[in-house]
């Protein structure tokens, strides 16, 4: 049919990819709120960041995932905006884990979760380059 677009093909790739992002969105917005629910409790003990860091980093993981979880379900312009979700989070991620996280107790799992975080990146670039857009059906 002349005019017909192209349909996203979701592979299992692309729904693991949705869901992979879904969980972050989850896990964000469970930061926030526990940010919240907790804030007069770590403000007491001093923590290092301040309650509001744990809130404003925890709305912006659920919304970046969020919005990276639709696009890459719906194909709307999925792959610019996984990957750059995907980075965000590595880098915020790390970022997290290297300036608030001084104890070697707390880094005794590094070489994992660098293999882990970059599994999870490629996963992600390749899942989104499996298969460009097709005409046909979106469940093919």
């Amino acid at each position: 049919m002349a005019g017909v677009k192209p349909r996203w093909v979701r592979t299992w790739q692309v729904w693991m990819a949705a869901a992979l992002f879904a969980l972050a969105a989850f896990f964000g917005f469970s930061r926030a709120y526990q940010g919240l629910l907790y804030s007069d409790l770590l403000a007491a003990y001093q923590t290092r960041p301040a309650p509001p860091y744990w809130v404003i980093t925890g709305l912006l993981w659920g919304l970046a995932g969020l919005l990276a979880s639709f696009s890459v379900w719906t194909g709307w312009h999925a792959r610019r905006i996984a990957y750059w979700t995907a980075a965000g989070m590595a880098l915020t991620y790390w970022a997290d884990r290297l300036l608030f996280s001084p104890s070697s107790a707390a880094r005794a799992n590094t070489p994992f979760a660098v293999f882990f975080s970059l599994c999870l990146l490629v996963f992600v670039i390749a899942a989104l380059q499996a298969k460009p857009p097709q005409k046909g059906k979106s469940d093919e």
